[in-house]
């Protein structure tokens, strides 16, 4: 198969960089070494990349020291210098550039057809979608740094306070908890937010509670992203929740008659609200995206999207390949996540598991902390906000004053203090309470 290249605009740029810095500045957020198709090219605008980022000077002499060094024996100097033969002017980088990035493009969609049929023939139920997503992600810029003045966000601001004198549509959506509300002001549009927790804390039941809040009490609009479990699944648990329902019962079929009213009372209330659940287990950015795309359009905007959870999630095929290893993967997609968030107006919240391992604390409580989530770093930067939940009666079973007992720690709060919060959690109800509306901040030792 014949790929689409453009290497003599590869070498136009590259040229034209060497010649002045400056142009670096003016195009690096729009391509990456990986939009190159000649491999010297790629390796070439790696040193160019690194010496800039570095603010020292790129040209022919030091670029072809440091490839040298990198690559010994190689013979860079003829090709980096004969770069320079393809500069006549600097007034043509737009064009070149944008012959580069869209012969890239036109490779990884090519590479992606390749790779259909295959996907087609022996993939499981939503591969359709995966393609769809797959081309999305590939369509989407996503170096792309558009700065903006500040007049028009200032109008749209003002119109949002104004939207808001009046009570509509207000920039944070209730949580259903008071507490919570109280300190971190609701859920925040344009707003991406973390719940962690290690395994069998509860972060699916926090997270269904918190959608059945917002789009019942609250009129909200919800979409669940579940990557883990069945949509049914997810509405058993709404159900026990809504309706006090045992969760047992609903999963085994046995000793429903006691709760029916219960359960339809519930069971209606929920049908009743905007909540929307995608139990696509091969969930990307890209599918997350564009599906919000598509809803939009129809008129159908969310407030609230929640994703369990972000462990589970991988980056479109095309894009992985990109990466090396599963924490840049993991970075890539808390970043999309994040720029969904804003792009889209609503508030976004992935779940993420925290390290089984993680060591106890200074207390020995064995009580989270940001460190200790998953493949942290990005994730954790990324976040504006992230809740950590804690049940101590986990570690101290034989504990009576622990029983039923949760913590929602507000780890981190661009816009707020951090501190923690004491919840009840009934286990067969898969419900978290507030105990009580009041704030314990800092880091007081006297909730238990």
């Amino acid at each position: 198969m014949h790929l689409p290249a453009m290497r003599e605009s590869e070498a136009y740029l590259l040229g034209a960089i060497l010649t002045t810095n400056k142009i670096y500045y003016d195009i690096h957020d729009k391509l990456n070494a990986a939009d190159f198709f000649v491999h010297d090219h790629q390796e070439i605008y790696r040193v160019i990349e690194k010496r800039m980022l570095a603010e020292k000077r790129a040209d022919v002499l030091t670029v072809t020291q440091d490839l040298e060094k990198d690559h010994p024996g190689n013979g860079y100097a003829g090709t980096v210098a004969g770069l320079l033969d393809y500069v006549d002017s600097v007034e043509m980088v737009d064009d070149h550039l944008a012959n580069v990035v869209e012969a890239a493009k036109r490779r990884r969609i090519l590479a992606l057809l390749e790779s259909a049929p295959q996907e087609i023939e022996h993939g499981a139920n939503g591969t359709a979608e995966w393609l769809i997503s797959e081309l999305a992600a590939i369509a989407h810029d996503e170096n792309a740094i558009r700065a903006q003045r500040v007049d028009a966000p200032m109008g749209t601001l003002m119109d949002e306070l104004k939207e808001m004198m009046k009570g509509r549509r207000p920039t944070f959506i209730s949580t259903g908890y008071s507490c919570l509300d109280k300190q971190i002001i609701g859920l925040g549009r344009k707003t991406y937010s973390i719940i962690g927790a290690r395994p069998s804390m509860g972060k699916t039941a926090f997270a269904t509670n918190l959608a059945c809040n917002v789009a019942i009490r609250h009129n909200g609009r919800v979409l669940v992203y579940s990557v883990e479990m069945a949509h049914e699944e997810i509405l058993r648990r709404a159900i026990a929740s809504e309706g006090s329902v045992p969760l047992q019962p609903l999963r085994r079929g046995i000793g429903l008659t006691p709760h029916w009213s219960a359960i339809g009372a519930a069971a209606e209330r929920i049908a009743g609200a905007e909540l929307y659940i995608n139990d696509n287990p091969r969930c990307t950015p890209g599918h997350i995206e564009l599906e919000l795309r598509k809803y939009r359009a129809q008129g159908i905007v969310f407030d609230f999207v929640i994703v369990d959870h972000i462990q589970k999630m991988t980056a479109e095929k095309q894009v992985r390949a990109q990466y090396r290893g599963r924490r840049e993967e993991m970075a890539y997609i808390s970043n999309r996540l994040a720029g969904i968030a804003k792009a889209y107006d609503v508030h976004l919240c992935a779940l993420s598991q925290l390290n089984r391992k993680a060591p106890q604390n200074d207390r020995g409580d064995h009580r989270p902390r940001l460190d200790h989530l998953k493949e942290t770093g990005d994730i954790e930067q990324d976040a504006d906000l992230v809740l950590l939940l804690h049940r101590p009666e986990y570690y101290k079973p034989n504990d009576p004053e622990l029983f039923g007992k949760a913590e929602i720690i507000v780890a981190k709060q661009r816009n707020g203090p951090v501190g923690r919060l004491l919840f009840s959690w009934q286990e067969e109800y898969c419900r978290f309470d507030e105990i009580d509306d009041r704030y314990n901040g800092g880091d007081n030792d006297g909730m238990f």
